[in-house]
């Protein structure tokens, strides 16, 4: 049988320290090699310095990305607040707004009420106001006639009287 491809599986035949020794290879973990009968036992400390200093470069760069990344992440959430903040105070004085309209049309709408009704008052009064001017203009105009009808009656009292006396006077 051939050995196990598998990267997780020790062969039998291979010992457990060369198999870690081939792993440590294949994975470049940055630790030492202390294996007694490894060939790279001397090149390894400096390929792994090399290779611990290139990563810890690569951490001090992440972190000052991740120190970036929360400074930006504080700014945001501040940000959010303050427009979660406006958002509440333009979502409360629209609602003020609104409820002050509602009354504003309230209002109105009881003016336009009561100024239709002073307005059917006011044209029955007028035109109880012409029905009398109407009538009063009839009523003079029945006194104009009566008063000419009694100066005519009084003119032919007179007359009357003027031939009483020039019959008497005969």
């Amino acid at each position: 049988m051939d050995r196990d491809s598998r990267p997780w599986a020790t062969d039998r035949e291979v010992p457990y320290r060369q198999w870690v020794a081939e792993r440590v290879k294949e994975v470049k973990l940055p630790f030492k090699l202390n294996a007694p009968g490894s060939k790279n036992n001397e090149q390894m400390p400096d390929v792994e310095s090399e290779e611990v200093k290139r990563l810890k470069e690569e951490i001090e760069k992440l972190k000052g990305v991740n120190a970036k990344a929360v400074s930006d992440l504080q700014s945001l959430r501040h940000d959010y607040m303050d427009l979660k903040k406006d958002y509440e105070e333009r979502t409360k004085v629209h609602k003020e707004l609104i409820k002050k309209q509602k009354v504003d049309r309230d209002y109105t709408f009881r003016i336009k009420q009561d100024l239709a009704v002073a307005n059917t008052e006011l044209t029955m009064r007028a035109q109880e106001r012409d029905t009398a001017s109407s009538a009063e203009s009839q009523w003079k105009n029945l006194y104009e006639v009566i008063k000419r009808e009694k100066q005519e009656v009084l003119r032919r009292l007179c007359d009357l009287q003027v031939r009483i006396n020039e019959m008497n006077n005969i």
